[in-house]
C-alpha cells in the first residue's frame, strides 16, 4: 500500500501543465478543493462514482466496526465471568470483524482511485490525515483479525490470550471514527 501511495504521489509530481494548475487549487490556503470535474475519467471510474462508493463502503465499514465492538463486548463479558458464548455471538463477531476488514481495504482502494488528484504525501492537510488515519485503522483491523485467538471445541479463553486482539481492535475502531471526523470537520 506505502508503494501504491509512492506511485500515486511521484505521478502527481509529474503532472502537466493544466494538472499543475489544478494541483496548486486543491492544495490552496483554503483546503476544500474537490477532485477536478474536468477529470478525463469519465463513466463507473468518474471521480463522482468512485467517490459516492467510497464513502458508502467507509461508513459501511464502520457500522460493521461497530457491530463487531458490540459482539466483542459480549464476548469478553462471558469469558470474564467464566461462561462460554453462545456460537451465534462468536459467528456473528467474526462475520462483521472480517466484513469490516474486507470494507476497509474497499475503501482504502476506493479512497486512492477517486481522490489520487488531491492526494499528496508530502504536506499535511485533510486528505492526507484522512488517508493516513484510514491506512492505519485499515491495518490495525487487519492485524487484529490475524491474531484473534480461536477456542478449542468448547474451550474458554483467558483474558492474557484476547486482549491484544480488543486493544489492537479498539485503537483502530478509534482511529477509524478519527478519519471520518477528519475529513467532515
Amino acid at each position: 500500500a506505502i508503494g501504491l501511495v509512492l506511485l500515486i504521489s511521484s505521478a502527481a509530481s509529474a503532472a502537466s501543465p493544466r494538472d499543475e494548475r489544478l494541483y496548486r487549487a486543491a492544495f490552496s490556503a483554503a483546503e476544500t478543493a474537490q477532485p477536478p470535474e474536468d477529470s478525463s475519467r469519465s463513466g463507473f471510474f468518474s471521480a463522482d462514482w468512485l467517490g459516492t462508493g467510497h464513502k458508502i463502503i467507509g461508513y459501511s465499514a464502520l457500522a460493521t466496526g461497530l457491530a463487531a465492538a458490540g459482539t466483542g463486548i459480549m464476548l469478553e463479558r462471558d469469558y470474564s465471568a467464566n461462561r462460554r458464548p453462545s456460537g451465534a455471538v462468536k459467528g456473528m463477531h467474526s462475520f462483521t470483524a472480517a466484513a469490516s476488514g474486507t470494507l476497509c481495504v474497499g475503501a482504502a482502494l476506493s479512497g486512492l482511485a477517486a481522490y489520487r488528484d488531491v492526494i499528496d504525501c508530502t504536506s499535511v492537510n485533510t486528505y492526507s490525515m484522512h488517508m493516513g488515519l484510514g491506512m492505519l485503522s485499515t491495518l490495525g483491523f487487519l492485524t487484529s483479525i490475524a491474531i484473534a485467538p480461536e477456542a478449542e471445541g468448547n474451550a474458554k479463553l483467558r483474558k492474557s490470550s484476547y486482549s491484544a486482539h480488543c486493544g489492537l481492535g479498539m485503537a483502530s475502531g478509534v482511529t477509524m471514527f478519527a478519519t471520518v471526523i477528519v475529513i467532515q470537520f
